[in-house]
């Protein structure tokens, strides 16, 4: 997002939003939202959803197509494919776009997280499933994952996270894992890597902690963060932008919480503040101080992090209020502009900034 898109919704005048440029109801509850990291040659933008069905027997991820009209609203949308699964995904994750292109080629690979790590190749015509990965793909029980990151300066480094306590960094590729490691005492919640490097991650867990790992040296790792209350963290993201900044989400809370990890000891700023307990967090992929947060209200808000002085809440400079509590929210890196919010139960909004 522009500095120049900023100013322009600062001088309209309080917390305003653009409108919203698409709806769409889905016939199964959704969660799992991820952008494609790049656009095709047309311009089209690639966005996967997958569906919450607790009791099964089948969920789904489909692939949705849009074509940007004039002044960034979408002008056609496409179901393009879908796909049936057994167990929800808690997230869907495209590769990262190669040398920072943003022109999509002819396959892309799309990773979703559910009871095992699964690798689709997506083209115009097909959705194929490429691999299915656990650590022990034997084992009478698989313990599900709650999330991963995949690295853009490596990409043969994509991490997951588990329930039981650790985090495994696979090679997409070859399809091999390339380590594993108990990072926390219990449920790991979310992993992100630093996109600046090919080494460094953090993590969040049940035990409230946020800590920070270092692929050449696992024996041991930094706690960054501690949640004085003990609340468990659910989830942590690092700025693409900063590697500096990060940001982590406690549970049932009203605020997500900004981390400077030069000084991680006081939170650089605390982010939310509205009476419902914030669901979902994003950094701007294009700006090291803009992120949006969501909540159980339904409201999603644009926040920036330059007001912020130590232990402050800082003031959104732009919101708007959605027709249901939103569950998560994902920020296109190949269109900026476009924020993809998921609103219980089966709703997809796409707003334009």
């Amino acid at each position: 997002m522009s500095g120049d898109l900023v100013q322009e919704l600062k001088r309209a005048g309080g917390e305003r939003f653009p409108e919203v440029t698409f709806e769409w109801d889905s016939q199964w509850p959704l969660y799992a939202v991820g952008w494609c990291a790049s656009s095709s040659a047309q311009g089209v933008a690639r966005l996967a959803v997958g569906s919450f069905i607790e009791e099964g027997p089948n969920n789904y991820i489909e692939i949705l197509d849009f074509v940007p009209g004039s002044r960034g609203t979408i002008r056609r949308f496409q179901s393009r494919h879908k796909c049936s699964i057994v167990f929800p995904c808690t997230k869907l994750l495209w590769e990262p776009a190669y040398e920072h292109s943003l022109a999509r080629t002819q396959n892309v690979v799309l990773a979703s997280a559910s009871d095992m790590l699964r690798l689709w190749a997506v083209t115009e015509e097909h959705m194929l499933l490429l691999r299915t990965l656990a650590p022990n793909e034997r084992a009478e029980q698989i313990a599900p994952l709650t999330s991963m990151d995949w690295n853009e300066v490596d990409r043969s480094a994509l991490a997951t996270a588990s329930v039981d306590t650790t985090v495994a960094v696979w090679d997409p590729e070859l399809g091999r894992m390339r380590t594993r490691l108990i990072a926390h005492d219990n449920a790991v919640y979310d992993v992100s890597f630093d996109q600046n490097t090919a080494h460094h991650f953090v993590t969040c867990g049940a035990d409230g902690s946020v800590r920070l790992f270092d692929l050449r040296s696992l024996d041991h790792s930094t706690v960054l963060y501690e949640s004085p209350t003990g609340n468990p963290l659910l989830r942590v993201t690092w700025s693409k932008q900063n590697s500096h900044y990060l940001l982590t989400l406690p549970s049932r809370s009203r605020y997500a919480v900004a981390i400077d990890i030069r000084m991680p000891a006081v939170p650089m700023a605390y982010v939310g503040g509205n009476t419902g307990s914030v669901n979902a967090i994003s950094w701007s992929p294009s700006s090291a101080n803009y992120l949006a947060t969501a909540d159980m209200d339904g409201r999603l808000a644009l926040w920036e992090l330059a007001q912020a002085v130590p232990k402050t809440e800082v003031r959104a400079f732009a919101a708007c209020k959605l027709r249901g509590p939103i569950d998560n929210v994902a920020w296109s890196t190949a269109l900026p502009q476009w924020i993809a919010a998921v609103t219980a139960p089966s709703s997809l909004t796409v707003l334009q900034i």
